[in-house]
């Protein structure tokens, strides 16, 4: 074990994290469209929001989804 104290709401961050990418693949490998679909809700969120994410953050969950998307695509035995 590591002597290290890891900060509690960084562990929670990065369970959380886990999580959601876990939930998102499952979904995707369900709903080929899911990906899709939440790529839509997100472009008119930030379009109708008053002070929309920055586009690290955007990117962050482009790169989520991609993840997503392929992990599905390799489950599926399709070419990624």
């Amino acid at each position: 074990m590591s002597d290290v104290q890891a900060d509690p709401s960084e562990v929670r961050l990065l369970a959380q994290e886990r999580l959601l990418d876990a939930v998102l693949r499952v979904l995707a490998v369900r709903d080929p469209k899911f990906t899709e679909a939440v790529r839509g809700v997100l472009v008119d969120t930030v379009q109708t929001i008053e002070a929309p994410p920055t586009g690290s953050v955007t990117l962050h969950v482009s790169q989520r989804l991609r993840a997503a998307e392929q992990f599905a695509q390799t489950y599926r035995g399709e070419t990624v």
